[in-house]
């Protein structure tokens, strides 16, 4: 899927974190964002059940995102904790996206959700 495909529309993301690579941190705020991070991802953010935890308000949904609007790495939020911090197809982020998980923790103080396996060595 290429960003040219997805039917995102600028209310269906906010950036909250500007790096200085010209990556950035962006919220996902709807369904249509969740499909697209979904797909292009492959993992299942674009299942209904993802859809309506972010419509109720009960989970959040951060993408790390390049200067051409690619996601990279995905990170799930619920009550102030991340919960869980994926790279392509449910991995473990690339070792180069590090430094950017780190930079979004410190910015976003969020707590690490000891669940995560994959995170939680990378910001301890």
């Amino acid at each position: 899927m290429h960003p040219r495909d997805c039917e995102c529309q600028i209310e269906d993301f906010v950036t909250v974190l500007l790096l200085e690579d010209n990556y950035r941190w962006v919220q996902l705020q709807t369904a249509d964002a969740l499909a697209f991070e979904g797909q292009f991802m492959r993992n299942c953010l674009a299942t209904k059940h993802f859809a309506q935890s972010l419509q109720e308000g009960t989970r959040k949904y951060f993408s790390l995102r390049d200067p051409k609007n690619l996601p990279h790495v995905t990170i799930m939020t619920s009550r102030r904790r991340i919960i869980e911090c994926r790279g392509k197809a449910n991995s473990r982020p690339a070792e180069r996206y590090i430094p950017a998980i780190r930079a979004f923790v410190t910015a976003s103080h969020l707590t690490i959700g000891y669940q995560d396996r994959f995170i939680y060595p990378f910001v301890t």
